[in-house]
């Protein structure tokens, strides 16, 4: 996933729990200054502020369905994201 996709992603859920940045800020223990960095796609979060960000409302395995949705038409896109089922 590339970073203006994901920050997309993240200011979207962010906005549908009505949540400012210094709010998701505060909850993750980041400045909002990093959230806003993170929506505008100038990076990512450190690893151990992705679990965290299940306050959002998402869960890690579905930053990989939207890496796989995006490159649907990339096979070597899913060798990246294993599938519980097999036949993704």
């Amino acid at each position: 996933m590339d970073a203006e996709r994901f920050g997309a992603f993240v200011a979207e859920q962010r906005k549908a729990k009505g949540m400012t940045q210094a709010e998701l800020a505060k909850r993750l223990k980041v400045t909002d200054k990093a959230v806003s960095r993170w929506e505008r796609g100038l990076g990512f979060p450190d690893i151990g502020t992705l679990e965290p960000l299940s306050v959002l409302g998402f869960a890690l395995i579905m930053l990989g369905w939207i890496q796989r949705k995006a490159h649907a038409s990339s096979l070597s896109a899913w060798s990246y994201w294993p599938s519980a089922c097999g036949t993704c």
